[in-house]
């Protein structure tokens, strides 16, 4: 995690000339409501409005926020939170012990159906609740205003990571959020912004929330997230301020304006297994041995790292890729699949298709099928993956927190995350509920290792590469905060000027 550049001079310089940090996402967020998703683009919104019981300070590490602090009992399971006492809601009314308990149970409710609960299955009953089993209960209270007791499934060694992800922040049951751009406007926030205004295709406007618990210390630039249009046109016009970067277009900018970021992810070819075709592993496999990852990055994604494994290098799995070195996708027989017609569903943005083409051609080339590359608009690719709506899926997963459980907990086959394959199987969920129920390293990458390898071997998710993130940063611009991994970047320190 890094921060871009150094906060203390925005700290010392904020206030008298600042102005709105204009920022960008290539279309509106599919999700205004931090339960209903967790792609990266809404929960970076999510973060600046809902606070969570821990958050990023200044230099990315996480920091108390609206918890002041906590105790956990010797079993490692029972978690007691004191909340920040004074901390309030953009309309005044304080952070209460009841909105915690009220939000992890929406989280889990069996009706609502929120894609974010598998995040919350570290709860005790949490995953019953969730999956509509008879009686099931979450085992928290309130003992007072501003205590929480919470029951964990097991130990939690990332706990921290989780409270800082939007869906563990806490909401309002009398003023919950919606999932329409308009009435959201009514909601009342806890995180360092408040929304002033939306413009759907066009225009996110964030002001301070001058209700903020640590608003004294904010820097006091407000946000203005651009949607839609090319990012690296917007920038060389002087009308936005940060953004990502395609690798394609560095050639297009000053590397003066260009920061690289170390991020927690990986790319993968995803294989929906529920399709009749893609439903035989012989055929999966074919596909599987036509992709060549080092090919791929060499046409289409220069300065990324080829991977062969689920896990990418970061700074929470360092220990585990050490501890389990032979791991990795094995490439098997390239089966002939002359006339197959299938789809490869992308984004609409021209990295995406460039690498999109590229990979249908080395299918077609290995294999003789027939292979058409679909691109989406970002909601609808993402749309598409989560409802199983598709045969073949370039897609990437920037890890919710920094743990390698974060990368295959993903892929988990009863339907607890996105499981973008459909793929199914009992061991591999077995293995994961074993890695997920210990806190020594040893056993939990023992369990892991086997996970991973099972699903490398079923060919459903196919690793391409890993890379570092490509930001364009207005000089000047102040205080920006990258994280490897859950919502980033995060604004709340940040200065434009």
């Amino acid at each position: 995690m890094i921060a871009i550049p150094d906060v203390t001079e925005a700290h010392e310089n904020a206030g008298a000339g600042d102005r709105t940090l204009r920022t960008w996402l290539p279309a509106d967020p599919p999700n205004w409501d931090p339960h209903t998703g967790v792609d990266d683009w809404s929960m970076r919104v999510h973060a600046a409005l809902y606070e969570g019981l821990v958050s990023p300070g200044p230099t990315g590490e996480l920091r108390p926020a609206l918890a002041r602090d906590w105790e956990v009992d010797p079993s490692g399971r029972v978690v007691t939170v004191h909340l920040r006492r004074g901390a309030r809601w953009s309309d005044g009314r304080e952070v209460e012990a009841n909105d915690v308990v009220y939000t992890f149970a929406r989280g889990t409710d069996p009706e609502l159906k929120m894609r974010s609960a598998w995040q919350m299955y570290v709860l005790s009953g949490a995953r019953e609740r969730h999956q509509g089993a008879p009686g099931a209960v979450l085992d928290i209270a309130a003992p007072d205003r501003y205590t929480v007791r919470v029951v964990l499934e097991q130990p939690v060694p990332y706990m921290q990571e989780l409270w800082a992800l939007p869906a563990f922040a806490p909401l309002r049951e009398d003023a919950p959020p919606t999932r329409d751009p308009v009435s959201i406007l009514g909601v009342p926030s806890s995180g360092p912004f408040r929304y002033r205004s939306i413009e759907p295709g066009l225009s996110i406007e964030l002001e301070r929330n001058p209700q903020y618990w640590d608003a004294p210390s904010m820097p006091g630039s407000a946000v203005r997230i651009v949607i839609g249009g090319d990012p690296v046109q917007l920038f060389s016009e002087g009308k936005i301020d940060l953004a990502p970067l395609e690798i394609r277009a560095l050639d297009e900018v000053d590397p003066v304006d260009v920061a690289r970021v170390p991020e927690a992810t990986v790319s993968y070819l995803v294989m929906n297994t529920r399709d009749e075709m893609l439903s035989s592993p012989r055929v999966r496999e074919a596909i599987a041995a036509a992709v060549d990852p080092e090919e791929l990055v060499t046409d289409t994604r220069s300065g990324a790292a080829p991977t062969h494994r689920l896990v990418p290098p970061s700074k929470g799995t360092r220990n585990y890729l050490e501890a389990s070195p032979s791991v990795t996708r094995h490439r098997g027989t390239t089966m002939r699949l002359d006339g197959m017609r299938l789809g490869l569903v992308c984004t609409d943005l021209p990295d995406s298709i460039a690498e999109a083409e590229r990979m249908a051609d080395q299918v077609r080339k290995r294999t003789g099928a027939v292979v058409e590359v679909d691109p989406r608009s970002y909601a609808g690719h993402y749309t598409a993956i989560r409802e199983g709506n598709y045969q073949l899926s370039i897609a990437a997963w920037r890890a919710d927190y920094d743990d390698p459980v974060a990368f295959l907990a993903e892929h988990v086959s009863d339907g607890v995350a996105g499981n973008q394959s459909k793929w199914s199987s009992p061991r591999f969920n077995e293995l994961m509920s074993n890695a997920r129920g210990k806190v020594e390293a040893a056993a939990r990458h023992g369990s892991m290792a086997e996970a991973e390898q099972l699903l490398l071997d079923h060919n459903a998710v196919v690793p391409l590469y890993s890379w570092s993130g490509l930001w364009l940063h207005r000089p000047g611009t102040r205080g920006v905060v990258h994280r490897g991994a859950g919502a980033s970047p995060d604004l709340r320190w940040a200065v434009a000027r």
